[in-house]
């Protein structure tokens, strides 16, 4: 629900256009392909069923949910990265409500995952205030 809100804030920024390629926001996974570089593989890994707890740890269907969509949504912007040939990519996924599937699942969640070429960033603070990084107002390299 907010990668609409990701590109916004990039672009808010003076110079933005130098360096921001684009972006796309898929909310109806199933029917995205074309938003999703076209990447059979890619658009696969995100309509496939949820993973079973083959990790040997007992959690319920919500964790076993989150789990995946973060899963998803690391290995989206790691394709966005590699396939358009960028220094860096976000991807972002997860569930804002109000109903919820899983329906043990009992709040919202963002899974957001930026990558720089051979690096991932990742948080797991539930403080998104806090998370947040501010862009530098002279960006330079090359992004989407």
């Amino acid at each position: 629900a907010c990668g609409g809100l990701i590109q916004s804030s990039i672009l808010a920024q003076p110079g933005a256009s130098t360096v921001y390629y684009g972006g796309t926001v898929a909310y109806n996974t199933r029917r995205s392909k074309k938003f999703l570089l076209n990447d059979d593989d890619l658009h696969a890994s995100l309509i496939a069923p949820f993973d079973d707890d083959d990790d040997g740890i007992e959690s319920g269907e919500s964790e076993r949910y989150v789990r995946t969509k973060i899963e998803r949504t690391r290995r989206a912007s790691t394709v966005f990265c590699e396939s358009i040939g960028t220094d860096f990519a976000i991807a972002e996924g997860g569930a804002a409500g109000p109903t919820f599937r899983p329906r043990d699942l009992d709040r919202g969640f963002a899974a957001i995952s930026p990558w720089r070429g051979g690096t991932r960033v990742h948080g797991s603070r539930r403080d998104r205030e806090g998370e947040g990084r501010p862009i530098p107002s002279r960006p330079s390299g090359r992004g989407t």
